[in-house]
């Protein structure tokens, strides 16, 4: 077996994002490399324009040719995947011509493009029963420009080997939406992927399903069909372990609600939030400050704004049973509402959520959302 990763180059990285591919053989039953490895790729598809972050690699045998295919430009606007060929698995290897590399990039279509995919990248290629060649593969929608809050996606498009590489959008070529192809039918999944669709947590079971994560292992308990958050000094601006539990946004127009019962005590608070990292989030929670509850609304974009972010709107309530709360995102604009009783009321519309995308907190992830608890400092 062989395997193959990207390092630094041999005498090191002479620019920013200066990287190479080695290869390595590799023992599968004692579990250890096996003699010295060697760069078969050095840069990128042409080291004289300094390309940067040539990572991912997969290499292919496809009728005694070896096929290595690799990420190049950074996850972000110029992101691409290149590929190069050998007749040996230890190369050398030679890239693809200019007008067929990059194989998959979305790096030079026009920004406004309907229905842009952005930062196509990390391809992996996967050939079905019948012959036919698939590629799947990252890449991000923006809503405006580079901004987008949920984080890189996985897609699939068909790969054409008619030139003799494996090509997975022409260039020139916008990546759609959809592909009409005669897949087989697959079995009905309990939990849906793609499209439109609605999702409910009853908080029954043990534990919560794996759709859901928490931030550096808070803990939680499930009882009586609710989630139960033992509020915690650390918030979830503290960079410590706050009581969050969240799941991922998945659709740049959508809408989370949930409802909370929270008697809290003096400058603690509890409710939903919409979280990119610890400097980089949005919170609609129950509070109480001045002997008084209140439904607050708040925003942190960067490190140097207050700890539970900045108060963007705030409404004393008086509640003696649970409270609504609702997150409704569309794209960059997200709005903050809460019910007593039936009646819904938007205490924070439109508030600038770009704060939650890529472009602003940095990063690699997608915004997740949830409910959290925070006790008094």
């Amino acid at each position: 077996a062989w395997m193959i990763n990207n390092r630094e180059p041999v005498g090191g990285s002479t620019y920013d994002g200066h990287r190479a591919l080695w290869i390595e053989q590799f023992d599968p039953v004692a579990l250890k490399m096996m003699g010295n490895p060697k760069m078969v790729v050095n840069g990128g598809v042409d080291l004289s324009a300094k390309p940067v972050w040539i990572e991912g690699p997969h290499i292919y045998r496809v009728k005694n040719t070896y096929y290595l295919l690799a990420a190049e430009g950074g996850t972000s606007v110029n992101h691409s995947q290149v590929v190069f060929r050998s007749d040996s698995v230890t190369g050398p290897y030679v890239p693809a011509p200019k007008d067929i590399n990059p194989v998959l990039s979305q790096r030079n279509q026009p920004a406004n493009r309907p229905n842009p995919v952005s930062a196509t990248g990390h391809a992996d290629l996967v050939q079905l029963p019948d012959g036919r060649w698939w590629s799947i593969f990252l890449g991000t929608r923006p809503y405006e420009k580079d901004f987008y809050n949920i984080g890189r996606e996985t897609f699939l498009l068909p790969v054409d080997w008619s030139n003799g590489w494996p090509v997975i959008l022409p260039k020139g070529q916008n990546v759609p939406y959809v592909v009409r192809a005669p897949l087989p039918m697959a079995a009905a999944g309990s939990t849906p992927f793609t499209g439109t669709y609605s999702v409910r947590t009853d908080f029954v079971g043990p534990r919560l399903g794996l759709e859901w994560m928490t931030m550096r292992d808070a803990p939680y308990r499930l009882a009586g069909r609710e989630l139960l958050l033992d509020p915690r000094a650390d918030g979830i601006g503290d960079f410590g372990k706050p009581a969050f539990v969240a799941r991922r946004q998945e659709h740049a127009v959508a809408s989370v609600t949930t409802s909370v019962r929270f008697a809290p005590e003096e400058g603690a608070m509890a409710g939903l939030a919409a979280v990119q990292n610890d400097a980089y989030f949005l919170t609609i929670a129950l509070t109480r400050h001045d002997g008084k509850t209140f439904v607050r609304a708040a925003r942190r974009a960067g490190k140097d704004e207050p700890r539970t972010g900045v108060t963007v709107a705030e409404r004393a309530v008086s509640a003696s049973g649970p409270v609504r709360l609702r997150i409704a995102a569309r794209g960059g604009r997200y709005d903050l509402a809460y019910a007593v009783g039936k009646q819904w009321v938007t205490l924070a519309p439109e508030v600038d959520a770009t704060n939650l995308s890529t472009n602003k907190a940095g990063g690699f992830v997608g915004t997740m959302i949830g409910p959290f608890a925070q006790g008094p400092r």
